[in-house]
């Protein structure tokens, strides 16, 4: 088996060359060390949470030789997929499933009367997701035995968010309890049997039972081992072979450091989150993305209008927020990885007389469609949904693609969805939904946002190539081949009835290229004769370009197909 340091080396060499989830991976090094010695990878199962811890699994359990494949077009997952490997036992990619999940595959193996673990890997800030508690509600009635390994860096993507956060930080950092445990440590890992292990580790949860208001977990049916050196090897491998050997259900609690054994990756996590290729050579943009124009474009409103407010769920960097936050911290809401509370918030809100924006990626807000539903479109109530990263594919893979928004939103009475094709566009669009009232969602792309982009025509009267903004440059070029007319879908529900009647009048052919899930998109809006988006099937990982030529959406697939049409 390769060390800790082996790995980390690894790690970093192959995504300073093809990005990836850097930091998050970094720190759990030691988790997926012990776990791949103390269990059985392809037995046994283990569940990691989200996925972004991932990445020393994946070397530990058969994939280092193709661990320079990496998030490429063809290779492996930057995610857990039990397509890839038997080691990994569930997909991850959001937030917060990991622990329902191990208790389906709990309660089924105890069905079954098989003997396999189950070990679900979860970080702080997922530990405080809805879903998760929903889980811990349940955990003794679904099982007698299920090990959850409590992945504690006190960082989900933003800082973490509230009271379970300052509960496990008190935890951590209590001076009597600590002093204690260190001595009881010092003895107990000198002890080499199981049975004396167990001892220290009773031994422990007394100690523990003397400095802890409450015995949090516990009190949910899962006994407590903790906090331990997420980065001694020795001691997460004693602590996790007890927790295997053990009758009950356990919580092994491990406190860990996001980018451990990478200088910039430990001082600055948030940005080595989620990062694209560092190695020498590789360049950064100094364009402003679609998410900083965003968030620059609600700074302006809320200089006008007190009653702009903007929240996010712990992801502000990423939506383009910060400079919000900064600017306006008492209008900012930061609420952690719990996106159905980040939308029933701001309905309450809006019901408060507020007008709150909404910065979300697009996979993320699949998790709070009831509540758009529900709490907002129902009272028609004025919020603003920023869909972030909406049309994404790439390298993130198929937990991670933002197809789905537009065919799930434009089922919604009362939401207003707009697509703006530039910088311009996007500032123009904020202001008339905040005019407007009512729910308005704005969808925009990852990547470099345009200040000004022009529809062309080429062959006026031919063909009217209705596109989502994002892709108004393509759909010029195709235009540009074939003959036609470009429509900017600026407002992609209503569609511009009127417009669409007199094209239809002049017996044009109407065509919809769109950057999402064609099953409910545009095409589908306006009736097109012929419809390109993305198929009814669930996208491998690869670079956006890669996938756009294998499913024929480039410009030169799509204007040969308008033209094979006639």
């Amino acid at each position: 088996m390769k060390t800790p340091a082996e790995i980390r080396s690894r790690i970093v060499e192959v995504v300073g060359k093809t990005g990836g989830h850097l930091a998050s991976s970094l720190g759990a090094v030691e988790i997926a060390c012990a776990l791949a010695k103390v269990f059985e990878p392809e037995k046994d199962r283990i569940v990691w949470d989200v996925g972004h811890q991932a990445y020393a699994w994946k070397i530990l359990t058969g994939r280092d030789g193709q661990f320079d494949t990496l998030r490429q077009f063809g290779g492996i997952s930057g995610f857990p997929n039990p397509k890839e490997s038997r080691a990994d036992a569930a997909v991850a990619g959001h937030a917060g499933m990991a622990l329902s999940v191990a208790l389906g595959m709990a309660a089924a193996r105890d069905r079954k009367g098989t003997d396999e673990h189950v070990v679900a890997v979860i970080g702080d800030a997922s530990m405080a997701n809805g879903v998760s508690f929903e889980a811990l509600n349940n955990c003794a009635h679904a099982t007698g035995k299920v090990i959850v390994v409590l992945n504690d860096n006190e960082m989900s993507i933003s800082k973490p968010i509230g009271s379970f956060a300052r509960f496990l930080g008190r935890l951590i950092t209590g001076v009597r309890y600590n002093r204690v445990k260190k001595a009881a440590e010092q003895a107990g890992h000198g002890l080499k049997l199981t049975f004396l292990r167990n001892i220290y580790h009773e031994i422990e949860s007394r100690i523990k039972g003397l400095f802890l208001a409450s015995r949090y977990f516990e009190h949910f049916g899962l006994r407590y081992i903790g906090p331990i050196d997420g980065h001694d090897l020795v001691a997460v491998t004693d602590a996790l072979t007890v927790a295997k050997e053990d009758k009950r259900s356990v919580i092994v609690h491990v406190v860990t450091k996001k980018g451990k054994g990478y200088r910039p990756a430990e001082m600055e996590p948030t940005k080595f989150h989620g990062v694209g290729a560092f190695a020498v050579g590789a360049k950064s943009s100094s364009a402003l993305g679609w998410s900083q124009v965003f968030g620059e474009a609600v700074c302006k409103l809320a200089r006008k209008d007190s009653r702009v407010v903007a929240l996010t769920a712990a992801m502000k960097d990423g939506t383009g927020l910060n400079g919000f936050a900064e600017e306006f911290p008492d209008r900012f809401f930061d609420v952690g990885i719990a996106e159905e509370h980040l939308v029933g918030f701001a309905a309450g809100l809006a019901a408060g007389g507020l007008r709150p924006v909404v910065a979300v990626y697009s996979t993320f807000l699949q998790r709070a469609i009831d509540q758009v539903v529900h709490d907002l479109a129902i009272s028609n109530l004025p919020v603003i949904i920023g869909v972030d990263r909406a049309g994404a594919v790439g390298a993130d893979g198929v937990t991670h693609q933002g197809l789905y928004d537009l065919a799930m939103l434009r089922a919604v009475p009362n939401v207003r969805i707009v697509q703006p094709k530039d910088a311009e566009d996007l500032e123009s669009l904020l202001a008339e939904a905040l005019e407007r009232g009512g729910v308005t969602a704005i969808r925009y792309p990852r990547g470099t946002c345009p200040e000004h982009v022009e529809t062309k025509s080429f062959a006026p009267g031919k063909v009217a190539i209705w596109c989502t903004g994002d892709w108004v440059e393509k759909a010029n070029r195709v235009a540009e081949k074939v003959g036609g007319t470009v429509v900017h879908a600026r407002t992609l529900k209503p569609v511009d009835e009127e417009l669409l009647a007199r094209q239809r009048a002049a017996g044009m052919t109407v065509v919809a290229i769109e950057n999402a899930a064609a099953i409910g998109g545009l095409g589908d809006a306006v009736k097109a004769d012929l419809k390109f988006g993305w198929p009814d099937e669930f996208l491998p990982h690869g670079k956006t370009e890669e996938l756009e030529r294998a499913y024929g959406l480039d410009a030169n697939s799509i204007a040969e197909r308008i033209l094979e049409h006639g």
